[in-house]
């Protein structure tokens, strides 16, 4: 098992196409991530992965293509956040709508007018 400790805004790489980020912060966390994987697919901590990938023809192009792909999957996430956010927040808006108002009864037995 690899062990590697991050600090905010770090990231490793897992191959070519998974890259695992420490984006922020919640409270007083140190952060290790442990790894297991084949010794075909390389774990590689963000800095390393880049020099390596920029010493390759191409590199820097490659390196560009695969922050792109990174960026498009957080805006797709966000977007999804969002979706779920509001379809919660539309949940909640219909039912307060059909929650009667504190004190006020509409059932014939709670009137005492009969």
């Amino acid at each position: 098992m690899l062990y590697i400790p991050l600090r905010e805004s770090e990231y490793v790489m897992i191959g070519n196409n998974i890259k695992v980020s420490y984006e922020y912060l919640v409270g007083n966390i140190n952060l290790m991530l442990g790894f297991e994987a084949p010794d075909e697919v390389p774990v590689l901590r963000g800095k390393l992965y880049e020099e390596q990938l920029k010493n390759q023809p191409n590199g820097t192009e490659k390196l560009k293509a695969i922050n792109e792909n990174i960026n498009k999957a957080k805006k797709m996430r966000q977007a999804d956040r969002a979706r779920r956010a509001a379809k919660k927040s539309n949940k909640l808006s219909r039912t307060d709508a059909h929650t009667a108002p504190t004190g006020e009864h509409s059932s014939p037995s709670h009137r005492g007018d009969e």
